[in-house]
């Protein structure tokens, strides 16, 4: 349709002509939780909202639809609990601009342009332009411009679609838009066989529109001389809406995203039903459908797969929000985007489960991985825990040595993620590190801890005299002398490090853990307490393996499949240290709430 005919055919004022289809455009530039601070959206590509369990992920994008799909003096009810308290949609061009580009792709009538299978009339686009807007509510507008798509609506997006009654009809659904363009047909065939391994035939025979799942085999014919062979090729694909729920409802949300024309898109779980390679092919796919065509995708989200895929894409530069709730109040925080460029570049990090960090109430790092399997089995079986916390709202995370500790919880303390530190006995051998560890955690190193820091391990800051020669040769000695022929292994390598380390002053304290703190004890309760409350917890039996001191096996790869066996990790020991992990983990929290 010309813009000389929606114009007459609307009666538009004049001020209301030439508008420019590709002038008008519309995104949200900032949102508010609960009075927070106003935290503001890229114009195009992704925006990941994230959180743990009940955060209210789902409900924030309910509520941001609810508002732009709002008219003037409008209301989404008395939602409960009200989360969104700020929406800004900035929005460029005029209100001629605004007909033009619901003119652009829609049906007009003599009283409205029907645009995405909204009805629209020339007064609601007057007092949304020149008064709601500047309250983020769009009315009708608004449900031309944002896709929401749901369960619902994106199973039914793969449904057969009515052919068009005359073959110069603008289209009336999505699938007509692929019928039309074969490049967007191609992008979609494209994205499916990244995802799935197979792509798309969109039937160009059957008496409706249908998308069939695979290619044909037999090479297509002129128009006007179909085969039978080509026929029974088409008619052998599986229609797309026949297919399982993971590919349906994939496709249901690309085949609205690619033919929508929509500048916002607000998603709820889009990985639902995908295996985890799936879901990252999947985050890859939006982020690059965001880019390419100039989308705004507001996306929530409970996988990690797909946030790693959306950080992935190359050229993208995502917005991260994490929601955090504590009790009937709930915060958001932006995530740093040049900390998660940070992770990406990190080939450790990367491929380890940190981003996993983002959907769980905290992250307790541990030193080893053997660390973080041992203590989430004593978390479980620590019976009530502090906080309403259950096991699985706590994450361990290994830093493979107490030096990987401050990257990973600066990276996680960047999205107001609660960080513990669980650490074996003898990391006070290192005050600088400890401290460094403490800082990265969002502690204080304070005077109090400094004070009971230097009573508590001045006997273990003793001058350790150098051995000689001859007391090297005979401790190695001592430790291999009973079969020189055996492989000299891992359990042998620890023997020799163990009888070489004798003198050292700490090897007790890993040895009897807190008890060997006798030059000054009250010093030393005080230390540990004191780091538990600033996040980090000393194991109070000196390392993982005192756990089971009787367990009859040698510290190394066969501890923790034995230990886990004889329910080492049920005994009292382990589920105090464990509960004080969750205490630490509660109060971690407190410290990352909103005041």
């Amino acid at each position: 349709m010309t813009s000389m005919d929606y114009e007459l055919s609307l009666n538009l004022p004049q001020d209301d002509h030439g508008g420019d289809p590709d002038s008008f455009s519309a995104h949200v530039a900032r949102i508010a939780v609960q009075d927070g601070e106003p935290i503001a959206l890229g114009a195009t590509g992704v925006t990941l909202i994230v959180g743990g369990n009940n955060a209210g992920k789902s409900t924030l994008l309910k509520q941001i639809h609810a508002r732009i799909t709002s008219g003037w003096g409008g209301s989404s009810g008395n939602p409960s609990p009200r989360l969104l308290t700020t929406l800004d949609v900035a929005t460029t061009g005029t209100r001629a601009d605004v007909f033009a580009w619901l003119a652009s792709e829609g049906h007009v009538s003599e009283k409205s342009i029907v645009r995405n299978g909204i009805s629209i009339s020339p007064s609601v686009v007057n007092v949304v332009w020149d008064t709601s807007r500047a309250q983020g509510r769009f009315d009708k507008i608004g449900q031309a411009f944002t896709l929401a798509p749901n369960a619902r609506t994106r199973f039914n997006a793969v449904a057969a679609a009515p052919r068009r009654p005359d073959v110069s009809d603008p289209p009336a659904t999505d699938l007509h838009y692929f019928e039309d363009d074969p490049a967007l047909m191609a992008e979609l065939d494209e994205y499916t066989r990244d995802i799935f391994g197979v792509g798309l035939t969109l039937d160009p025979l059957s008496g409706s529109l249908i998308l069939r799942f695979g290619h044909v085999n037999v090479e297509a014919p002129r128009v006007d001389n179909i085969s039978h062979e080509y026929r029974q090729a088409v008619a052998a694909l599986t229609p797309l809406e026949k297919q399982g729920d993971g590919i349906s409802s994939t496709l249901g949300l690309l085949i609205p995203l690619l033919a929508g024309r929509r500048p916002i898109t607000l998603v709820d779980e889009p990985e639902a039903y995908l295996h985890p390679p799936q879901a990252y092919k999947l985050g890859q796919i939006v982020a690059r459908i965001a880019d390419r065509h100039k989308i705004q995708a507001v996306i929530a989200t409970h996988d990690r797969n797909f946030v790693a895929g959306v950080l992935a894409h190359r050229d993208a530069s995502p917005t991260v929000i994490r929601l955090e709730r504590l009790g009937d109040t709930t915060a958001a925080f932006a995530v740093d985007p040049q900390r998660l460029r940070e992770i990406w570049s990190s080939a450790l990090l990367r491929h380890s489960n940190i981003l996993d960090g983002l959907f769980h109430r905290a992250v307790i790092i541990a030193e080893q991985e053997r660390d973080c399997v041992f203590y989430h089995a004593a978390l479980e079986s620590a019976g009530d825990l502090p906080g309403d916390l259950l096991p699985s709202d706590v994450l361990f995370v290994s830093a493979h040595g107490m030096g990987g500790i401050p990257e990973i919880a600066s990276v996680l303390k960047s999205a107001h993620v609660p960080v513990v530190a669980a650490i074996d006995i003898d990391g006070l051998r290192d005050k600088v590190a400890l401290r460094r560890i403490v800082a990265s955690l969002g502690g204080m190193w304070t005077e109090t801890i400094d004070k009971a820091f230097t009573a508590a391990t001045a006997q273990f800051r003793t001058v350790r005299k150098p051995l000689t020669r001859q007391q090297v040769l005979a401790a190695v000695a001592s430790v291999l002398d009973d079969d020189r022929t055996k492989v000299y292994d891992i359990d042998a390598q620890r023997a020799v490090k163990a009888a070489l380390s004798v003198d050292d002053p700490w090897a007790s304290a890993k040895l009897h853990g807190l008890s060997a703190f006798h030059g000054d004890r009250p010093a030393a309760d005080r230390l540990f307490a004191e780091l538990a409350e600033q996040g980090v917890v000393l194991v109070p039996v000196g390392e993982l393996e005192r756990f089971a001191p009787s367990l009859g096996v040698a510290k190394g790869k066969n501890w923790l499949p034995a230990a886990l066996e004889a329910s080492a990790h049920e005994l009292d020991a382990a589920t105090s240290y464990a509960a004080s992990l969750a205490a630490a983990a509660i109060v971690a929290e407190t410290r990352s709430a909103p005041a």
